[in-house]
């Protein structure tokens, strides 16, 4: 009852300022999320040891973190294209 009466006092204008700020905090977030899972990622330096011969490991170790890149990798393609969406969104929302 009470958030209907506080609702009902913001104008469109209000709305569309309050749904803005929410979405650019949303993007900050966000943003600073996607950094942090793309920088524990593990880098693809295979083919500079494929030229040198020093590949020594065993089929275990290479597979070893292999569900946690996964999960790394699948969080980046969800989180940007979440984070895409928001700014068209956001760009849309927000009062000229």
């Amino acid at each position: 009852m009470i958030l209907n009466n506080v609702l009902a006092a913001l104008s469109a204008t209000d709305s569309r300022i309050i749904a803005a700020s929410v979405i650019m905090i949303a993007v900050a977030l966000l943003s600073i999320a996607l950094v942090v899972v793309i920088l524990m990622q593990r880098s693809a330096d295979g083919g500079v040891t494929a030229i040198t011969g020093g590949n020594q490991e065993s089929f275990f170790s290479k597979n070893k973190g292999n569900r946690t890149q996964r999960l790394l990798r699948i969080l980046t393609i969800v989180f940007s294209c979440v984070l895409a969406v928001l700014a068209i969104v956001f760009f849309v929302v927000a009062p000229l």
